[in-house]
């Protein structure tokens, strides 16, 4: 039962993390002329990709969660 629960666990963190990609900070301007802009680009950070960011933490916070999860484990050998 507790391998079927893991299992599943993995499965949604999986789709959680293949959605945030998508993700995108703010929609680029409909309008690019009215932005106060001289050259008619976009507005400095529309449109701005955080989702790399996203990845970044979490692996941060895989590797921090793994390193405790040793240092748990490693403890319970000692005391035996």
């Amino acid at each position: 039962m507790k391998k079927k629960f893991k299992i599943w666990n993995l499965v949604l963190l999986l789709l959680l993390a293949s959605a945030l990609q998508t993700a995108n900070a703010q929609p680029p301007h409909p309008d690019n002329q009215s932005n106060g802009s001289t050259n008619g680009g976009d507005p400095i950070g529309a449109g701005a990709p955080v989702g790399s960011g996203q990845i970044i933490l979490m692996v941060m916070a895989a590797i921090y969660g793994g390193k405790k999860l040793y240092r748990y484990k490693s403890d319970q050998v000692k005391e035996l």
